[in-house]
């Protein structure tokens, strides 16, 4: 089974009336399609839990729970965007772990949209999270797009190719208000 997802042909079989009962059949059925695809990228059990903080969603791996060989981590965050609150709690990013060598603190769902710290945190390429290169760009446009359209239903899915909880490539979309996906992957992988 292939990690990707054919969202816009679940988009055509799941397309509801309005945007609101779209992202409702969208949020009942894609936790299933991801999950499942998660599963093909690792060894073992897993043991997702489904969590919600600050309205968002998340599927996490507490694999650690079981005695499973990996980190914990994110399988997707999702849900709709929302205004930001206005402080960021910099001690907290600061404090998120390993962070010195793998990366800078990036967010699952954008600080600007909505999204928090703890379990929204994750070590990304910095090419990419500050925007200084045409994937980065693409990323930075997309943050914006649903940052600056509160209630757009958005996901950041994160790919592993190791045990640990730095993805190696980062999947987000975007429901737009014409009932059309914006999709891209972004790489992670300070190897290339």
């Amino acid at each position: 089974m292939s990690w990707e997802i054919k969202y816009h042909q679940a988009l055509d079989d799941l397309r509801a009336a309005t945007y609101d009962t779209t992202v409702d059949a969208l949020v009942a059925e894609l936790p299933y399609l991801w999950l499942d695809r998660y599963t093909t990228m690792c060894d073992g059990q897993v043991n997702v839990l489904r969590i919600t903080v600050l309205d968002l969603e998340y599927l996490f791996d507490f694999c650690t729970e079981i005695g499973a060989p990996r980190e914990d981590r994110v399988v997707v965050a999702f849900g709709r965007s929302r205004p930001g609150d206005v402080s960021r709690p910099s001690s907290r990013i600061a404090g998120f772990p390993g962070s010195d060598d793998r990366g800078d603190r990036g967010h699952f769902i954008a600080h600007s949209g909505g999204g928090g710290v703890d379990i929204n945190l994750f070590h990304q390429d910095q090419q990419v999270n500050r925007g200084w290169s045409v994937e980065g760009k693409e990323f930075r446009r997309m943050e914006r797009y649903y940052a600056d359209h509160p209630g757009t239903f958005c996901f950041s899915r994160p790919a592993y190719k190791d045990a640990t909880a730095r993805p190696s490539l980062l999947e987000v979309g975007i429901l737009r208000r014409d009932l059309t996906f914006w999709i891209a992957s972004f790489s992670n992988d300070p190897a290339g």
